[in-house]
C-alpha cells in the first residue's frame, strides 16, 4: 500500500481491510498509522538489510552498505524519501520514525562496530555514534539529493574510507 499510495493516502481502514480485520485491532497493536507502517518497513528492511558478521570490519561494511544501497534503488528508496519528507512535516511521525526505522538500523551498524572493536580491529576508544553517523551521512545526502549515485563503488569507497579512518584511531 505504501509503495502504492504513499504514505498520506495509506489509512488504517485500508490497512485493516488488506489484514483483513477490524480497525479495533488494528490499533490494539499500533497507536498510529505511523506504528504500523513504520514497524512494517524496519522489519521488511531488517530481514534485506542485516548486519553481517564476516570477521572483517570493511568487508561487513561493504556487504551492509552494498544490500542497502540496492533496496534503496528501487522502491524503499522512493519510501525512504517520503518518510523522511513526512518527518519534516509531522514532529510526531519523525518521533516514530527515529525510535522505530532509524534507531533500527542505527542498531545494525553499532552491531558491526561493535563487534569489530571486540576482535581488535579497531580502538575501543572509537566515538561510535559519531562513526555511524560518518557511515550514514552520506547514504542519507546521495538519497536525498540524487546528485551522484548509491552503488557498490560507492559502497566499496566508503568502506574503506571509515575502515583506513577508523584503524588510526589510537
Amino acid at each position: 500500500m505504501l509503495r502504492e499510495k504513499g504514505y498520506r493516502s495509506v489509512t488504517i481502514e485500508g490497512i485493516a481491510e488488506t489484514a483483513g480485520v477490524g480497525k479495533q485491532t488494528i490499533y490494539r497493536w499500533w497507536p498510529s498509522k505511523a506504528a504500523v507502517i513504520v514497524e512494517a518497513f524496519t522489519r521488511d528492511t531488517a530481514v534485506r538489510v542485516p548486519a553481517p558478521d564476516t570477521g572483517n570490519l570493511q568487508r561487513d561494511l561493504k556487504i551492509f552498505l552494498v544490500k542497502a544501497f540496492e533496496i534503496l534503488n528501487r522502491e524503499s528508496g522512493q519510501i525512504m524519501r517520503s518518510l523522511m519528507s513526512e518527518a519534516l512535516l509531522d514532529v510526531q511521525f519523525a518521533m516514530t520514525l527515529r525510535e522505530i526505522f532509524i534507531d533500527s538500523r542505527r542498531h545494525a551498524l553499532r552491531d558491526i562496530l561493535m563487534r569489530s572493536i571486540k576482535r581488535g580491529e579497531i580502538s575501543p576508544k572509537v566515538e561510535i555514534e559519531l562513526m555511524i553517523d560518518l557511515i550514514y551521512g552520506p547514504m542519507w545526502y546521495r538519497l536525498l539529493n540524487k546528485h551522484a549515485p548509491l552503488d557498490k563503488a560507492f559502497a566499496h569507497h566508503l568502506s574503506k574510507t571509515i575502515t583506513v579512518f577508523l584503524r588510526q584511531v589510537p
